[in-house]
């Protein structure tokens, strides 16, 4: 038998060590599609985009994501806690959205800056959750993958529309303040120090 607060914080630190171990391979991915847009023009199709280096780290983090989300969930169920109170109810709809998203991004061969960024932001957010002014260049990162998203050539894509859900989805979990991390830090701050 297993204990289910034992197997939530194994999760919690395997979500908080993911994101902190991809921390610069995320940031250098999302500010290489920053500096070094895709020139759209030269290709016929969105099939026809190509599959970077830098859409492989933020796959990686995508599927170690999808892997933790699942298994929160999981446990949220198995403990009784997956929708007894007002953050608690956010942070679930928050997983199943994310979940849902993710596995769309991962159809997508090319991911733009516009979804790199926010997605870099998070693994900031939750490596270190005690700085609070990345709250707000997180959200200034999710203005600016609205816009970009609504731009040529990715207002034409549904595709590219669905990762922004997940990105402004991500967003609401700020209210909650409960991203992985801050979890964590609280726990365990013993350790962390």
């Amino acid at each position: 038998m297993f204990n289910l607060a034992q197997v939530k914080y194994a999760n919690d630190t395997f979500w908080y060590y993911t994101s902190a171990g991809l921390l610069l391979p995320l940031t250098f991915a999302a500010m290489h599609k920053l500096l070094r847009p895709l020139n759209y023009e030269k290709y016929p199709s969105e099939s026809d985009f190509p599959l970077t280096k830098a859409d492989m780290v933020l796959r990686a983090y995508t599927i170690t994501g999808m892997f933790s989300y699942i298994l929160d969930l999981c446990l949220r169920y198995a403990s009784g806690t997956l929708v007894d109170q007002g953050c608690s109810v956010g942070f679930t709809m928050h997983h199943v959205v994310a979940l849902v998203i993710m596995g769309v991004t991962l159809t997508i061969k090319y991911l733009p800056a516009a979804v790199a960024m926010p997605w870099s932001m998070h693994a900031y957010l939750i490596t270190f959750p005690q700085v609070t002014l990345l709250n707000y260049v997180y959200l200034a990162m999710v203005a600016a993958a609205i816009y970009q998203i609504y731009q040529n050539p990715f207002k034409y894509m549904p595709k590219y529309r669905n990762c922004l859900l997940y990105t402004s989805d991500a967003a609401d979990d700020l209210l909650c303040v409960d991203l992985g991390g801050r979890r964590i830090i609280k726990k365990k701050k013993y350790f962390m120090l």
